[in-house]
């Protein structure tokens, strides 16, 4: 599993997911491209199923919100 090293990169591969599904690899693999996302993260979130994504999300305390 891997870890989101910051939450800049982790709104960066959001937005990426989500355009995506919404339009397409060329067009997310050009953002994060334009944003400067390393490569090998680039690569990881454009090949990996929807699926995969969710599961890593869920296993990252790193995502969890403060309890109130």
């Amino acid at each position: 599993m891997y870890k989101r090293l910051d939450k800049l990169t982790a709104l960066k591969v959001d937005l990426a997911l989500s355009l995506l599904s919404a339009r397409g690899i060329k067009n997310a693999a050009a953002y994060l491209a334009r944003e400067r996302v390393d490569l090998h993260i680039a690569l990881r979130v454009l090949t990996k199923p929807p699926a995969a994504h969710r599961e890593a999300d869920r296993q990252d305390p790193s995502l969890d919100l403060p309890e109130a």
